[in-house]
């Protein structure tokens, strides 16, 4: 546990926050990266050393929990990329527009 934290302190906190969003740990509030790495210690899924042996969740729940918030960001990354598309045709119809004045 402590060479998880460790390795986590190491790392930029750009690289914190994505895995936290990946893992579907709620980090808003955090203002420290002591912080945020403890949210992560405290909410990442086993394949990444969270969720300890002597949790109350029983390991079904762990995999129900990463699942979902893996199913989680997939629909937030999908509803994002849709969004993009859509921006991206709307600026193609304007620049489209403008150029044939």
């Amino acid at each position: 546990m402590e060479e998880r934290k460790r390795w986590l302190l190491e790392q930029p906190v750009a690289v914190l926050v994505a895995h936290a969003q990946e893992c579907g740990v709620d980090i808003s509030g955090c203002t420290e990266k002591t912080e945020l790495v403890q949210y992560i210690l405290d909410g990442e899924p086993t394949q990444f050393g969270g969720w300890r042996e002597n949790d109350d969740i029983p390991s079904e729940g762990r995999a129900q929990l990463a699942s979902d918030a893996s199913r989680s960001t997939r629909r937030q990354l999908t509803a994002e990329i849709s969004a993009d598309a859509e921006l991206a045709r709307r600026l193609q119809a304007e620049e489209d527009t403008r150029a044939k004045d």
